[in-house]
């Protein structure tokens, strides 16, 4: 009961936090997507890219998240006006993420329980964790469901246990499992780590039966999927559209290939874990990798003893006794590491564990400095080796509350997120116009396609073509210095040499009315050289107040 109304409690939390904050719906991307193929489910058209011409079946992201959030639009299908409904399960979710993760350190992992409160309170004050509960991503909603398979599969399985009641748990944990994978396509690693644990104990039928029901439960959506796909046609595979459609972009060609992504991504990780999960002041930390100085020696040290805090924790723990969260972890940190993507959004759903590791690390340091290593040398007292964690834990109260009082003082002008302030005040404007200055039957071109789409009711042609995802992210001239966290000048211009050639295409065969650009132009973005190229194209005809974003008539020559 006690951690039912904690869940309760810290849920209305969040759900208070969800519904002050600004609206900030496609600052991710992702989460205009989420909206705009749940949207579609409420209709009743079917898991399709509302927001794209000629609305191709959804066969990249999972659907259990969007139909969750298609209850909301079915009780209430007024966008924005239900954007407060459409957040809470992500709210709620994020709620039993926290308090199940207390759970599984105080029941499973068998930690002290003043070491699970404090960790369990971290995690409901971490900024990565209250700040998106603003936003309608999987994100937390994967956490808590994977969390809770965690928990069956592990709570109470000593390996001795038979009969009716563990086959039902079993069961619930292969339930919990596909439904874990129906939310994020990362969840095949947790589909991956149960059985093998259950196959570790020895525990051969029961590693069948959990993996069967997993797979089971999972099969229709694999089916359908690749049904869909072929009804996509060449939509799925296009430049333009299959950016959307497909995660084939994103698998590596080669080893070399796989291999700069693994090499540049353990760096991003460990800068990820300090800069965005522990939340190391920002304005000093982007000052030195920014800059090399002494900061730069500091910040790395910072970086790699937190890095080194949390492995420590994690083996201690899994020493003590191998859990499915410990071979689901590394599988996880694998994919993790292989994906061509920052990972710091991976890590949101293991917050209460990496600053539990963290802590647990620094109190099995702390010991084994403490204890004696002569016969001669007195044992020092316990609360002595665990001071340094209690003093870790006061330092990231306070880097966490300084985060979480910037996220909560957000408005419209200064949306913070991701670390840094963003201006919304003219995204509203931009609506205004458009819904006055064009028609229902009028296709848009843009690099926020659901998020346009969702503001105003026009569909919408990405201009960011799908070509090589892996030079636009890994290219050979970032810094190791600087975590490989900023981009670099190859990386540019692949992404411009790769796109603008089938821009006139897009253009040409589109029937595009109109062009939306973020920015005042320039010369780094594909279309930005696309428009200097073919001048004529594009008329400016508005701008709005801040010069946040720039419409263009479009009128492409007939001949």
């Amino acid at each position: 009961m006690r951690w039912f109304l904690a869940s309760l409690g810290l849920g209305i939390v969040y759900l208070g936090i969800a519904a002050a904050g600004p609206a900030t719906v496609g600052l991710w991307q992702d989460d205009s997507v989420y909206l705009a193929t749940a949207r579609s489910l409420a209709e009743g058209t079917g898991y399709r890219h509302l927001e794209i011409p000629g609305e191709p079946l959804q066969t990249k992201y999972p659907i259990l998240f969007p139909a969750l959030l298609a209850i909301g639009f079915l009780f209430r299908p007024d966008y924005p006006d239900n954007l407060t409904l459409l957040l809470a399960p992500g709210a709620l979710m994020a709620a039993g993420f926290v308090v199940l993760s207390g759970l599984y350190l105080d029941r499973v992992l068998g930690e002290r329980r003043p070491w699970v409160i404090l960790a369990a309170a971290l995690a409901a004050f971490s900024p990565e964790i209250v700040s998106l509960v603003r936003f309608a991503m999987s994100d937390l909603p994967y956490a808590c469901i994977s969390m809770a398979a965690l928990l069956c599969l592990d709570l109470g399985d000593g390996g001795s246990a038979r009969g009716g009641r563990d086959r039902l748990r079993l069961a619930g944990a292969g339930l919990l499992i596909s439904a874990a994978v129906l939310t994020r396509s990362i969840g095949l690693t947790l589909a991956l780590a149960a059985p093998l644990t259950l196959l570790l104990r020895r525990r051969f039928a029961a590693a069948a039966l959990v993996f069967g029901v997993a797979v089971l439960m999972v099969l229709p959506w694999w089916l359908w999927q690749s049904g869909a796909a072929a009804a996509n046609g060449v939509m799925q595979t296009s430049p333009i559209e299959g950016y959307d459609l497909n995660y084939g972009l994103w698998l590596p060609s080669d080893l070399a290939q796989l291999w700069r992504v693994v090499h540049q991504n353990f760096f991003r990780a460990i800068f990820g874990l300090t800069y965005f999960q522990f939340a190391a002041p920002g304005e000093w930390a982007m000052e030195a990798i920014g800059t090399p100085s002494w900061r730069t020696v500091v910040f790395h040290g910072v970086c790699y003893t937190a890095a080194a805090l949390v492995v420590a924790g994690f083996l201690s723990s899994a020493r003590r006794r191998l859990q499915t969260v410990h071979l689901y972890a590394v599988l996880y940190c694998g994919a993790m590491l292989s994906w061509p993507f920052e990972p710091y959004r991976f890590l949101v759903a293991w917050t209460p564990f990496l600053i539990y590791f963290a802590l647990a690390g620094l109190r099995s340091t702390g010991q084994w400095f403490m204890s004696p290593r002569r016969p001669t040398r007195p044992s020092l007292p316990s609360w002595l080796a665990e001071a340094p964690a209690g003093v870790l834990c006061a330092l990231l109260f306070v880097w966490f509350i300084r985060e979480d009082t910037r996220i909560l003082a957000s408005d419209v002008n200064r949306t913070y997120i991701l670390r840094d302030y963003h201006d919304r005040s003219d995204h509203a404007e931009l609506g205004e116009w458009l819904r006055a200055h064009t028609r229902d039957g009028d296709v848009l071109a843009s690099n926020d396609t659901s998020d346009l789409f969702l503001a105003v009711g026009r569909q919408t042609r990405d201009t960011t073509p799908g070509v090589d995802p892996f030079s636009w992210f890994g290219g050979a001239d970032r810094k190791w210095r600087e975590f490989y966290s900023r981009g670099a000048p190859s990386e540019l211009r692949a992404l411009v040499d790769g796109a603008v050639p089938h821009l006139a295409g897009l253009f040409r065969r589109g029937d595009i009315a109109y062009y939306v650009q973020h920015g005042e132009g320039g010369t780094a973005t594909p279309m930005e050289r696309f428009i200097r190229e073919k001048r004529t194209w594009f008329q400016p005809i508005f701008v709005t107040a801040h010069r946040a974003y720039r419409v263009f008539r479009v009128t492409v020559p007939t001949h």
